[in-house]
C-alpha cells in the first residue's frame, strides 16, 4: 500500500468514529438533557404499542436502567472510538460502535412514529445513522487496513 492509501484510511477511521467521540464528551457534560430526551424517545416508543404489549411492557421495565444504559452507550461509544482513532483493535471498535448505533438509530430517530409533519429531521437522521453503520461494517470487514510497518 501506497502512503496515500495508509493515510487515508487513518483520516477515515478518524472521521468517522469523531461523531461519537464528540457525542458521547457532549453527553456526559449535559447528562440530565441526555436522559430527558432519552426518557422522550422511550415513551415515543411506548406510546406506540398497546398497553399490557409484549414491547410496552419490556420498554417499562427498561425505565429504571436508564441511566446505566446510558452509561453504557457513552463506554461504546467513547472506547469504540478511541480504539478506531488509534487502530488498534479496530474490528472490536467498530462492533462496540455498531452495537450502539443500531438500536440507537431505531429508538431515538424512529421518524416513522412521529406525525408527518415531524418526520424530516428525524428521517436525516435515521439515514444519516445508516450511512455511518455502513462504514462501520466497511471497518469491520477490512479491520485496520494497511499501515506503515511491512510487519503488520
Amino acid at each position: 500500500m501506497n502512503m496515500l492509501q495508509i493515510c487515508t484510511m487513518y483520516v477515515g477511521r478518524l472521521f468517522l468514529s469523531s461523531i461519537f467521540l464528540l457525542s458521547a464528551i457532549q453527553e456526559m457534560l449535559d447528562w440530565s438533557s441526555t436522559e430527558q430526551y432519552f426518557l422522550m424517545s422511550m415513551t415515543r416508543w411506548m406510546n406506540g404499542f398497546q398497553a399490557g404489549d409484549f414491547f410496552a411492557t419490556f420498554l417499562a421495565n427498561i425505565f429504571p436502567w436508564m441511566p446505566w444504559i446510558l452509561l453504557l452507550a457513552i463506554v461504546f461509544k467513547i472506547v469504540g472510538s478511541v480504539l478506531l482513532i488509534l487502530g488498534c483493535s479496530v474490528r472490536l471498535g467498530a462492533t462496540l460502535l455498531i452495537l450502539f448505533l443500531i438500536p440507537t438509530s431505531w429508538i431515538v430517530h424512529g421518524f416513522w412514529m412521529l406525525p408527518v409533519a415531524d418526520r424530516a429531521l428525524e428521517m436525516v437522521m435515521f439515514v444519516k445513522n445508516m450511512s455511518i453503520l455502513g462504514g462501520l461494517l466497511v471497518v469491520l470487514s477490512i479491520g485496520k487496513g494497511p499501515s506503515f510497518s511491512k510487519g503488520d
